[in-house]
């Protein structure tokens, strides 16, 4: 008799700010690490990046990216991760049915204290995306908000397993846009959700995956719009593949290096979380 084995999770996160910008509007939960207003004021060109080692229970994972301009993107983001710290005993507790209400518990909560610094701040918008990945033993629970994504590398395909909430992918789903035209639209970044919307302009929905059985072999992605812009899915799938067996630091720092060489018109941040 076969029995299905069960994977040991590794994961590593990078983030830079890019060849174009001067500062980083991205944030990261990884393994309860997050970067903190000194880390940012005191980034350099140089990545910032960690890793965790193979281990049974893989934990919570995400990705925001900031929006709004001089440091208000980078105090959205920052205050979206800070929020996800506090929450993070929630979701080690939650039971598979109860993931929905947390993390929609936690969006209300990073949501409000957004529009609570937009108030304070006097200032017109600020906002952040997140992409959140959570490991249930071996099940895979993906929402999002936003356009920071998620995807599965698995045997030699990729599926993006977040939906982004722009107008350009509503125009792809109703047809009329294709995926080429969406890629180089004008308006692909016009976001339709993220985190710093007050309760009276829109009540905010996540996005919730279907959830996903990891096995061994597969490799999870969370990124910012940073690499997506530089990078075509395919292009991304084969660098988790030639890196796969090197382990999850060499996937992050190959596919930042790549979307580097392509431009780096924005900031990247990548998190890459492998089953073996």
């Amino acid at each position: 008799m076969f029995f299905n084995k069960a994977p040991k999770f590794s994961a590593a996160v990078i983030t830079n700010m890019g060849k174009i910008r001067t500062n980083n509007e991205d944030n990261f939960y990884f393994d309860s690490k997050t970067l903190s207003e000194e880390t940012v004021n005191a980034m350099t060109d140089e990545s910032i990046i960690y890793s965790i080692e193979p281990r049974r229970e893989a934990g919570l994972f995400c990705v925001c990216d900031g929006m709004g301009g001089e440091s208000h993107g980078e105090l959205a983001s920052r205050v979206a991760v800070e929020t996800l710290c506090e929450h993070k005993e929630k979701f080690a507790g939650a039971k598979k049915g109860q993931l929905k209400d947390v993390i929609t518990a936690y969006t209300d909560e990073a949501n409000s204290r957004i529009c609570d610094k937009i108030t304070e701040l006097g200032v017109k918008r600020i906002g952040t995306t997140y992409v959140l990945l959570h490991f249930v033993g071996s099940t895979a629970y993906i929402s999002n908000i936003g356009d920071s994504r998620a995807y599965l590398v698995r045997d030699d395909s990729i599926k993006q397993l977040s939906r982004d909430h722009t107008e350009v992918a509503y125009y792809v789903s109703a047809g009329i846009l294709t995926e080429e035209q969406a890629r180089n639209h004008p308006m692909r970044h016009g976001l339709t959700q993220h985190l710093g919307i007050f309760p009276d302009d829109m009540l905010l929905s996540p996005y919730f995956a279907q959830v996903v059985q990891a096995k061994v072999g597969d490799t999870f992605i969370l990124c910012s719009d940073g690499l997506t812009d530089m990078l075509e899915d395919d292009s991304i799938k084969k660098i988790v593949k030639d890196n796969f067996k090197e382990g999850p630091k060499a996937v992050v720092q190959s596919l930042a290096d790549a979307a580097l060489e392509a431009g780096g018109r924005d900031n990247v941040t990548v998190i890459a979380v492998t089953a073996k």
